[in-house]
């Protein structure tokens, strides 16, 4: 879990290897940002909370902007 800067989302690992956006009390629904193809193993938030790492047990580490829903850039290895 990884919580944004300003306290709104958390980052989780979910179901089917994605990486899911939680609102923290509010009404709107969990949604999923990617899918890495093993268990997502951790996730932190940039510091002005637009970009998303997780890294995953499948060797890879993925940047998502969470604006666009969209992998930026991943590291395989």
């Amino acid at each position: 879990l990884a919580l944004s800067p300003d306290g709104a989302r958390l980052a989780a690992a979910g179901p089917n290897h994605e990486v899911w956006l939680v609102p923290v009390g509010g009404p709107s629904p969990p949604e999923a940002v990617g899918r890495h193809r093993g268990w997502v193993q951790a996730c932190a938030f940039s510091p002005d909370g637009t970009l998303l790492a997780s890294a995953s047990a499948d060797h890879t580490a993925i940047v998502w902007d969470l604006a666009r829903r969209e992998e930026l850039a991943a590291l395989r290895g």
